[in-house]
């Protein structure tokens, strides 16, 4: 047997996500305003009857009276902007002088909440929303990740040069993105020798829906003779010993399967056994990423890998139904169904803004204390602070995190439109962003959701979003402000490219 060929890819790390190109070409309770919560109406241009092959699911409504919907006024709202460039910094400001700095902080340890979610209860080991992070998840969640890349291809659909090169590119994104959310505690080696293993004759019988794509004990009868058959195309050529993650690439020119499949390490998962052992964690893209470029292969690995590592679905799932199919169509609004409104690839991977969140990261390890600034709300009076860029690597003060009671805390992160990982948009999202978290709540349970300075009832159109172009008006623009649970939270403007945020008592 041979090792396959290893790509390094745990180069060194750059400042932020916004570098240059790659080297080579999956799953309620919503808070009430003391105020009247506004009724949620669907808008008359959404497409009701859209479906989610990944999901949905109770959004916030705001704490202050809600204000009109208003698009940011200098965005370009008309214009197509192929790469985002075109679109004015909504932030660009200077901070008064005059603004101090507050130096009111608590130890961060006491904002690190322990989930109490009806699954947690259940079972110990499930997926984390909040701290502690999952015990055992299938892949560790720091240190060195071996992938192997096996190209699998067939008589009547054979692979060809520029497939290997396309899923190249799409690895290697994969692994500059978790590079970086990471903070650099996650390094990946890529092995694959780029050769085509013939699976059989044909395709045909290996066709699959997206029903039995996996993820879940039901489609197991279905995936594991299909992953037993790859393996033994490829097994006696290739070493998987070490390798903890494989990704089976398939030729493009045809649909083999849809959506993709994947599993995670769950009970009564599928699991590739090799000559070395058992791998428990697998994807292979479908046709739906191939096809369409603003929702790329790579966005797919990298919100499976998150289940891989024990990240939760944060969208919410009490206003959902499957079809026959098997896919997830919308009900409720998608302000409910989509709590974090696509700024989370752990919510939607196909929102316009693929990063994690500064709490996920936190409760993974990746971000560590020093980078949350912790205060209690009980001594908050006026306060400033200034918050780095969350995805610049390794940089301090990431977020502010507000500690409201035992359950309860407030996150205010800044946040850049990056042109390496998110989509090509009309709108800035350059600015800062408030959610709540609730530790009582977990997997597809929004246990994160997105407080709106606007009408979060009213969207933002999107035109390289999916399952539609709706995506929630959220950002915080320089004098914007959103008040809730007796606070009030101000952007104040960028400085030195942070953004400065204010908090006071709101007035009685």
């Amino acid at each position: 047997m041979k090792k396959l060929f290893a790509i390094a890819v745990s180069s060194a790390l750059v400042l932020t996500g916004c570098t240059s190109g790659p080297e080579f070409g999956r799953t309620s309770s919503a808070i009430q305003d003391t105020q009247e919560t506004q009724a949620a109406t669907q808008p008359q241009n959404a497409d009701e009857g859209s479906e989610d092959s990944d999901g949905e699911g109770s959004a916030i409504q705001d704490t202050q009276e809600t204000q009109a919907a208003t698009q940011p006024q200098n965005a370009d709202e008309g214009s197509e902007d192929s790469d985002g460039e075109g679109i004015e910094e909504q932030g660009a400001s200077t901070v008064n002088p005059e603004v101090t700095l507050s130096a009111l902080r608590d130890d961060a340890s006491t904002c690190r909440y322990q989930e109490s979610s009806s699954s947690r209860k259940r079972y110990e080991n499930s997926y984390a929303a909040s701290f502690p992070k999952m015990k055992s998840p299938a892949i560790p969640q720091v240190g060195h990740v071996d992938i192997a890349l096996v190209f699998l291809d067939w008589t009547d659909l054979p692979g060809t040069n520029e497939d290997v090169v396309y899923y190249l590119e799409q690895v290697r994104m994969f692994v500059d993105f978790y590079e970086m959310v990471s903070e650099g505690r996650l390094t990946f080696s890529i092995d694959t020798d780029k050769t085509w293993y013939r699976v059989g004759e044909t395709y045909v019988p290996y066709i699959t829906s997206n029903d039995a794509s996996g993820g879940n004990w039901q489609s197991t009868a279905t995936l594991q003779p299909k992953l037993d058959d790859f393996i033994s195309a490829s097994d006696d050529a290739v070493d998987y010993s070490g390798i903890e993650m494989l990704i089976f690439a398939v030729p493009t020119a045809k649909e083999v399967w849809w959506g993709g499949l994947h599993d995670f390490g769950g009970d009564g998962a599928t699991k590739a056994i090799t000559n070395e052992g058992e791998v428990k964690h697998w994807v292979s893209v479908g046709s739906w990423f191939i096809e369409n470029p603003g929702q790329p292969s790579w966005v797919f690995y990298a919100h499976e890998f998150g289940h891989a590592v024990g990240l939760v679905d944060y969208r919410d799932m009490s206003d959902s139904s499957v079809t026959k199919e098997g896919l997830t169509k919308i009900v409720g609004e998608k302000w409910v169904v989509n709590p974090m409104g696509g700024l989370e690839i752990m919510d939607n991977q196909g929102g316009p803004t693929r990063t994690i969140s500064f709490w996920p990261r936190w409760v993974q390890g990746w971000a560590v204390d020093e980078q949350a600034i912790c205060i209690s709300a009980s001594d908050v009076q006026d306060d400033s602070f200034k918050l780095s860029q969350l995805n610049t690597v390794g940089a301090a003060d990431k977020a502010l995190v507000i500690k409201i009671d035992s359950t309860t805390a407030l996150v205010v992160e800044s946040r850049r439109w990056d042109k390496k990982f998110d989509v090509p948009i009309k709108h800035s999202r350059d600015g800062l962003i408030v959610y709540r978290v609730d530790a009582t709540l977990g997997h597809e349970e929004g246990p994160l959701r997105l407080i709106s300075p606007r009408d979060i009832t009213q969207y933002l159109k999107e035109d390289r979003t999916y399952p539609d172009w709706r995506c929630l008006d959220v950002f915080l623009y320089p004098g914007d402000t959103v008040s809730a649970y007796g606070l009030t939270i101000e952007s104040l403007g960028i400085v030195d490219g942070s953004d400065v945020v204010r908090v006071t008592r709101s007035s009685s």
